[in-house]
């Protein structure tokens, strides 16, 4: 049975020949051994992507590569620092004045209504390409696919922190429900 094959036969409600194996690969040794060579800034990307389709049956929509510089440090869009070391990075958490702020804040980015855009639909249509050739790229492993959107509840706590975002649950609950 092909990975493919596995999982669909899964999600039907069928027994495949084994169960399908779903993870992310962040070893240098074992993205070494399934990829069949050594990782280097040169060769990550055909690595990570080989070893993830030989050692597995599914696997996320994108492919994390080793980050060669550990420690470096790189502002994003919002102003908040983010380190990158070998397999993980940590953004700072954003931080607003007040509840008043953070409410302002994320009204503007949930405006209703949201009509589709042109902007949207040439996003999606970017996003779809690439995770098309990436796809082809990958051989037989089955990847979810994840459409950058409008803001999620995943990020709104990601972005402010656990207890932040706890405080902001019960402070104003209509801008998360938006």
């Amino acid at each position: 049975m092909t990975s493919t094959e596995r999982v669909k036969t899964l999600l039907v409600g069928r027994l495949p020949d084994r169960p399908p194996l779903y993870d992310v690969i962040r070893n240098d040794a074992v993205l070494e051994h399934f990829g069949g060579e050594k990782l280097s800034p040169k060769t990550a990307s055909r690595t990570v992507v080989r070893a993830h389709s030989d050692a597995l049956d599914a696997t996320k929509s994108f492919y994390r590569l080793p980050e060669f510089n550990p420690g470096r440090v790189i502002t994003e869009p919002n102003g908040c620092r983010t380190t990158l070391q070998r397999w993980t990075s940590w953004t700072e958490h954003a931080v607003y004045d007040s509840t008043e702020a953070y409410v302002k804040a994320k009204s503007e980015i949930t405006a209703d209504p949201w009509d589709w855009t042109d902007a949207d639909q040439e996003l999606i249509d970017k996003t779809i390409c690439q995770w098309q050739e990436l796809t082809e790229e990958s051989g037989d492993i089955v990847r979810n696919f994840l459409f950058p959107g409008p803001p999620r509840l995943d990020e709104m706590f990601t972005e402010v922190g656990y207890e932040s975002f706890s405080y902001h649950m019960i402070d104003c609950p209509d801008i998360l429900h938006r």
